[in-house]
């Protein structure tokens, strides 16, 4: 039997910046994972984080960054913005006239963790997008030749929702269902099985 954690997005998009608690600071150097949050060091990872892998709309071609270092991450001013969490679970940042946001839906069995993700530039259009990214820890050399862990976070490709979609998202353990909306007639599964 299939543990299948269905999440509606069928969120309008005042709701989506609607009221937050701020969270001042970020993350710390250790990684707390589970299949049901996305999290480091007990924190939100830092949206500013995920959307380095949201390239332009205007370049339709694979995007350019392909991991980032949420540990290197911490402490630095690139990262400092103050992270708000929605009622609704949207972890966002405010940008110059607007915000950035994901909301964590689940995560497949190989450890690839689903992300709605949500851009407002300052106009009405609230522009969604699902990422597929997974973490992973490793050894890397500092220029003085020691040795130190990073926490890389993987971009493994993205899925274009639209402004506003109204589509119900399903994550399972092998495959994400993409409902439809006003973007689609009919639903869509991804699937990502071996």
């Amino acid at each position: 039997m299939v543990n299948t954690l269905t999440v509606a997005v069928a969120i309008a998009a005042a709701g989506l910046a609607g009221p937050a608690t701020l969270r001042p600071g970020f993350i710390t150097d250790q990684a707390v994972q589970s299949p049901n949050t996305f999290l480091y060091a007990g924190e939100p990872v830092h949206p500013k984080l995920v959307e380095e892998f949201e390239g332009w709309l205007s370049d339709a071609r694979p995007p350019i960054t392909v991991a980032v270092d949420v540990a290197a991450a911490f402490g630095t001013n690139e990262y400092s913005e103050p992270v708000a969490t929605t009622d609704s679970g949207l972890v966002r940042y405010t940008t110059d006239g607007g915000w950035y946001g994901y909301q964590h839906l689940g995560a497949l069995s190989d450890g690839t963790h689903v992300l709605r993700t949500a851009t407002n530039s300052g106009g009405s259009g609230v522009f969604m997008n699902l990422v597929f990214v997974r973490l992973e820890t490793d050894l890397a050399v500092r220029p003085a030749g020691t040795k130190y862990k990073r926490t890389l976070m993987h971009n493994l490709g993205s899925f274009v929702l639209g402004d506003r979609d109204n589509g119900a998202i399903y994550v399972d353990d092998e495959r994400v269902e993409v409902g439809a909306s006003r973007y689609r007639a009919l639903p869509t599964t991804l699937s990502f099985g071996r």
